[in-house]
């Protein structure tokens, strides 16, 4: 049964483009059917739109330093190459924007991410702790909390009738996740990856490689050795 986990935003957000070792291994994980990482609907758009706002904002910033740099005393030749290159940025501009998000969904297929849907009793609930003032709320129709009130329903539900780990650094969503059953956090990917049970499976897919790596050599030594019942 493979280890249920939820990432949220802000750990998304903290390696962006997944280059990290933490990130490597739990994609390593997930390959294996080792882990199986659920993603809220919520956290998908919220991430995804980040992803919109900061490669438009890199795009800006590279056109603007183009034209600046185009303005000067540069070689002929390379004018004429940055010429074409801003160009080609200009025309293209979207599929370049599109291409940080493109990323990330080629990540969730290969690693076989689970979507959770909210469903409209889970915003039903966080719209009732919204009014109330209920978890993750930290007042009464504070409206900067209403997405994580969603995905704390979402949370709720898919630990119902199974343990989940919950990685996450936001403090307030974090203090109202501590004491629910079944859910177990962690603050960061790294802290999941040094945790026991993960540690358990990465020693023991060692093992098993290190045992097939020694029949391997086995097998090639015997192919070389003289065969005693041959003679």
């Amino acid at each position: 049964m493979p280890i249920k986990v939820v990432l949220d935003t802000s750990v998304y957000r903290s390696d962006k483009f997944r280059l990290g070792q933490g990130f490597k291994t739990l994609g390593d994980l997930c390959k294996s059917c080792n882990v199986k990482v659920m993603i809220p609907h919520v956290v998908k758009r919220e991430f995804e739109t980040q992803l919109d706002g900061d490669a438009a904002e890199i795009v800006a910033g590279f056109e603007k330093s183009g034209k600046h740099l185009a303005r000067g005393p540069i070689p002929g030749d390379l004018r004429a190459k940055l010429d074409d290159l801003l160009g080609e940025f200009k025309s293209r501009r979207q599929e370049v924007i599109n291409s940080h998000k493109l990323n990330f969904s080629e990540w969730l297929a290969e690693c076989g991410v689970k979507e959770l849907a909210l469903t409209g009793a889970q915003a039903l609930a966080a719209m009732d702790n919204y009014f109330s003032g209920g978890p993750p709320f930290k007042s009464a129709k504070a409206r900067d909390d209403i997405p994580d009130a969603m995905i704390y329903q979402i949370l709720l539900h898919a630990a119902e009738d199974e343990p989940i780990v919950f990685v996450c650094n936001d403090k307030n969503l974090s203090s109202k996740v501590g004491g629910v059953r079944n859910i177990t956090h962690y603050t960061d990917i790294n802290g999941l990856i040094a945790s026991a049970n993960i540690q358990a499976i990465i020693t023991e897919r060692e093992a098993a490689e290190r045992v097939t790596n020694l029949l391997r050599s086995l097998e090639q030594l015997a192919s070389v050795l003289p065969n005693p019942l041959a003679e």
